[in-house]
């Protein structure tokens, strides 16, 4: 189902205080850290927060109004270890700074095209510096 553009949602994530902005970049990762790339809703990442409460989880989603859905279940669940990021994946260098343990690619936006093969995040400059990387798919 498609979201409608919701006018409010930078205001949402900004007055959450789990918004992680320009200004607070680079982000210094642990190798427990955990970085969900296109993190849509967050119902994962929300919930894997709630049961791992010693990690950190970044949500980096390109989009405000989606973004702005996982606002809900972090209060929810009072989680004091997840941040929303709101950026293109393709910025990922400039806002952390050392190594994570884990990153998950969920949904990101794919690139369908042939010739779209280096756009992707699965393409091999930007798995080099990858230790373990989770990729969910449909059957």
């Amino acid at each position: 189902m498609r979201l409608r553009n919701d006018k409010d949602a930078p205001k949402k994530l900004e007055e959450s205080n789990l918004l992680i902005t320009k200004s607070q970049y680079p982000i210094s990762l642990k190798n427990t850290d955990v970085i969900e790339i296109g993190m849509g809703k967050g119902e994962m990442i929300t919930q894997l927060a709630a049961l791992n409460p010693n990690i950190n989880f970044y949500g980096l989603e390109k989009f405000a109004t989606v973004a702005a859905k996982s606002v809900r279940r972090a209060k929810e669940y009072k989680l004091n270890n997840f941040k929303i990021i709101l950026e293109d994946a393709k910025e990922l260098k400039s806002i952390f700074k050392g190594t994570c343990g884990t990153i998950w690619l969920t949904f990101s936006d794919p690139w369908p095209k042939a010739r779209h093969f280096k756009r992707r995040l699965t393409y091999k400059d930007f798995l080099k510096n990858i230790n373990l990387l989770w990729i969910k798919i449909l059957f």
